[in-house]
């Protein structure tokens, strides 16, 4: 490929990824997750890093756009303290960004403003479903209705007409939140993959305490074995 067209094709595929809230652009037929996505790929969760810590000669100016801010990290200050002091660092950052963050939220317009939704895994299977009928394969409504929230036929006579109502209310509420989902709502769920991968990380840990604990009764066990087979 012509190196040209090869630019163009590599700018196209940064502006489609950006427009869906990822740095680079990914395959829909690769995994969500695989072992060569080491490095977060969501515009959401990335910084931009200028300078080299080992190049003392180099300079930076910045041109910082709305909803934007910097934030320098100067090494030489941290070397008498040694890695202890990153702890400290990404404390002032957050705090730092947490200030930033919410000047720049009070400063949108409210239709703006990010809304704090709380994702539950276990509903987007079924708002997909939920979607996926409705909106691309035209499906009946009460057919929808009955595969996804119970048959009127299996509830008793007398509450048929209310267990109905609330179904429809039910499906109306679930497939709002499934179109917005798909219209950019999906970028909610960025935050829980390293939740999720921090949730790992600390159970790895509960069960490598918990082998170490095993494993030093055992040997407490063992001694005393031994001890009470001397005598």
């Amino acid at each position: 490929m012509p190196q040209a067209l090869r630019a163009k094709a590599l700018k196209e595929n940064a502006e489609i990824a950006h427009e869906f809230g990822r740095c680079d652009l990914k395959c829909y037929r690769e995994e969500y997750l695989d072992e060569e996505d080491e490095e977060r790929h969501w515009l959401a969760e990335t910084v931009t890093m200028w300078g080299d810590a080992e190049d003392c000669e180099s300079s930076v100016q910045l041109t910082l756009t709305t909803g934007q801010f910097a934030v320098v990290f100067d090494l030489n200050c941290s070397l008498t303290s040694g890695k202890a002091a990153k702890t400290s660092l990404l404390k002032h950052a957050q705090e730092l960004l947490d200030q930033q963050f919410a000047r720049f939220e009070e400063s949108l317009p409210t239709p703006q403003r990010p809304r704090i939704i709380k994702v539950r895994r276990n509903k987007l299977f079924h708002w997909l479903r939920l979607h996926d009928a409705i909106e691309f394969a035209n499906a009946d409504r009460d057919e929808v209705r009955k595969a996804l929230y119970g048959d009127p036929v299996r509830w008793p006579e007398r509450e048929r007409s209310q267990k109905m109502r609330e179904a429809m209310k039910k499906m109306s509420i679930d497939l709002k939140r499934a179109r917005e989902m798909v219209d950019g709502g999906y970028l909610e769920l960025v935050p829980l993959d390293s939740l999720q991968e921090r949730s790992e990380e600390r159970r790895t840990q509960r069960r490598k305490k918990s082998d170490e604990s095993a494993a030093g009764e055992q040997e407490v066990r063992k001694a005393v074995a031994r001890k009470a087979s001397k005598r």
